[in-house]
């Protein structure tokens, strides 16, 4: 079956998505924010007491490392989606989007600045320029009403501005939304039921294309009310490492390695549990130490911790050895360090052989 990702885009969460496939997830926007506040103070900060139009060597530096940010974030997410895309089978994403979302916008001084300069539009580009390349079908629809009509009791949604001849407009007709928004984040449909209010708006994207209940049915109450939060910090990209190295015997199999933060408050003892418990969901077998494996979860570094047991040696003994390993984490974390060798992981990764890492490509999907 194939399916369909509706995507509304915001500010805090930069991309909300719900599919058909029954599941849902946001792309926080919380650091693109930040980052561009840090640009608007330095920039005030060089500009005091300067002349209307004052520009030098200094505002040109901190305006390429904020460009170069954005340009940063916008690949990160274009890339993210089109590889979940891919994975879960979707074929078409429908993106909503008002042509004049940023023209004469007031939501007050401060509000306006962070909206206007998050880089949606160069996003909403790239994801379908991505999507051409991996014959995803991309369709780009006004969002008037999404947020405000109730996904769980089918409203109908009108455009913005529409009238056609001979009939009256929504206003006129004296339309009205079965639920609401009552707080921030929070929408309630008719029967009290509350769900993520962006999450309904997305939902409600994806009815705009006028698509058939049966293929809305796995969209409950349940996926509108737990979307899973990717922040851009976390997100590297996947590697292919071919099984080489001196531990393991030559093979033909290769790895593929992921590098992700996890905030974790109890003991990393709880922490080696939860990550087996993962892999033997996956059917893993441990027969033999350096067999071959469908999932390998290890646990590299706990903050600055320093820890060796029987079962659970942190950090990893072999990391700092292993480029497949140093290539993706040194993507998130260039600046952690590796608490027995002082050193920063920016530094380890330029001590190993690196040559046979290389970006996983999807089944489909073209570097």
């Amino acid at each position: 079956t194939e399916h369909i990702l509706g995507i509304d885009p915001g500010l805090n969460n930069w991309l909300t998505c719900v599919s058909t496939t029954g599941k849902s997830f946001i792309i926080d926007g919380k650091k693109v924010k930040s980052q561009n506040q840090w640009y608007n103070k330095q920039v005030a900060k060089l500009k005091t007491g300067a002349l209307q139009g004052y520009w030098d060597e200094q505002l040109a530096a901190v305006t390429e490392k904020r460009n170069r940010q954005m340009r940063d974030n916008v690949d990160k997410a274009a890339r993210f989606i089109i590889n979940w895309c891919l994975k879960n089978k979707v074929s078409t994403i429908v993106f909503g989007w008002n042509q004049r979302n940023k023209d004469g916008i007031n939501i007050g001084k401060k509000n306006n600045q962070s909206f206007v300069q998050v880089p949606t539009a160069k996003l909403k580009s790239r994801i379908a320029q991505l999507c051409e390349q991996h014959g995803i079908e991309f369709v780009e629809t006004e969002e008037s009403y999404t947020s405000r009509s109730s996904f769980l009791d089918n409203d109908t949604l009108p455009t913005f501005g529409e009238k056609p001849v001979g009939e009256a407009t929504p206003k006129e007709l004296g339309w009205i939304s079965s639920g609401k928004r009552v707080k921030r984040g929070l929408y309630r449909d008719s029967k009290g039921q509350l769900i993520n209010a962006d999450c309904n708006g997305a939902a409600n994207i994806i009815r705009k294309i006028n698509v058939s209940t049966q293929q809305l049915a796995k969209v409950v109450r349940g996926v509108l009310s737990l979307p899973h939060r990717y922040f851009l910090d976390n997100l590297s990209r996947s590697y292919r490492k071919q099984h080489c190295e001196a531990d393991f015997n030559p093979c033909n199999n290769s790895a593929h390695e992921s590098m992700f933060f996890k905030a974790w408050r109890t003991q990393p003892q709880e922490l080696l549990t939860t990550l087996l418990a993962i892999e033997d969901q996956f059917g893993r077998v441990r027969q033999e130490r350096w067999g071959a494996r469908t999932l390998d979860l290890d646990v590299l570094l706990f903050g600055d911790l320093i820890l060796e047991t029987p079962d659970l040696q942190i950090p990893h003994p072999r990391m700092t050895e292993r480029g497949f390993v140093l290539v993706p984490l040194a993507e998130i974390a260039p600046d952690w360090v590796e608490p027995v060798s002082g050193e920063a992981i920016s530094q380890l990764v330029k001590k190993v052989d690196c040559s046979g890492v290389t970006k996983s490509v999807t089944k489909g999907e073209r570097n």
